[in-house]
């Protein structure tokens, strides 16, 4: 079975205890790597388990193990080196952007995705013919995962990745793609669709009118603001009619909103309710409503 081990390491004042930021810097580290090499697994077309174990607590440091088991054995004898260089590689090339850039550019972000797909190449990770290539918007998320990780930690403070005879590599304290600059480099244009008369099964509601509402739309579940007004004051103020749990249903008209890339592809699709039609209960509790 093959293996790729690492260690991330976040460095604090020797004086205190653990400052929280410093837990909290640990604990977005390990997700923004583990969702980074989630998405280089994809690429390869492979399936792995992921597990985190605390290294150790030493003075001043906190370590953590991040381990990727891949879930078949192989035949070649440089098997774990090669997938061990492919995932180093790739989480080197995402700190460098952070690293080398005091902003980020489309360029340097095409630059960056050219150059995790040549890591495959040159470490022979693509053997399997289901690789596929990064795409633009990933690194993004990458980057912005780890720019969350580190944001909350003082001067004194630093998260740094130690790999198997690589030594340790300190990540950057630095805000390189703001949020508002995202949109400008990744989006060409958005496309609104509206989906009229349709029924949205209820998984969560807004009870308190400040987040979003839960459904399965067209077989997955996804995250609305209801924008019908009438409906929502309704709702909240418990009118005969407009009460609604998880598992009834609305009859709605539904706007899907898409964010499409340079290269025609929907980036991401966010959902507004701007209409609601009737409540339809659970069947076990009664008729439809309104």
């Amino acid at each position: 079975m093959a293996i790729d081990n690492y260690t991330l390491r976040v460095d604090y004042d020797k004086k205190d205890n653990i400052p929280s930021g410093v837990l909290m810097a640990a604990a977005k580290s390990v997700e923004a790597f583990e969702q980074s090499d989630r998405k280089s697994l994809e690429k390869i077309g492979m399936e792995a388990s992921f597990k985190t174990f605390l290294d150790g607590v030493e003075e001043g440091s906190l370590k953590i193990n991040l381990r990727i088991e891949f879930s078949m054995s192989w035949t070649k004898d440089d098997t774990d080196n090669v997938y061990s260089n492919y995932f180093y590689e790739c989480r080197l090339g995402i700190i460098d952007v952070i690293r080398r850039n005091k902003l980020v550019t489309r360029e340097i972000l095409l630059k960056c995705v050219d150059s995790l797909n040549n890591f495959a190449l040159k470490t022979n990770a693509n053997f399997i013919q289901a690789y596929k290539t990064f795409r633009i918007e990933e690194i993004a998320d990458s980057i912005e995962l780890i720019q969350s990780a580190t944001s909350a930690l003082s001067s004194k403070e630093r998260v740094s990745l130690i790999s198997r005879g690589k030594g340790a590599i300190e990540i950057p304290k630095a805000i390189v793609l703001p949020p508002m600059l995202r949109d400008q480099l990744l989006v060409k244009s958005v496309e609104r669709d509206p989906d009229n008369g349709i029924v949205l099964l209820v998984k969560k509601p807004d009870y308190l009118g400040s987040s979003m509402w839960d459904f399965i739309y067209n077989n997955k579940r996804i995250s609305a603001k209801i924008t019908y007004l009438d409906f929502v004051m309704k709702f909240q103020n418990r009118v005969p009619g407009y009460e609604v749990q998880p598992g009834d249903s609305i009859v709605a008209d539904i706007m899907v909103i898409s964010q499409i890339g340079f290269d025609g592809e929907s980036i991401k699709s966010t959902y507004e309710v701007t209409y609601v039609k009737r409540v339809s209960p659970d069947p076990g509790r009664g008729q439809t409503r309104m």
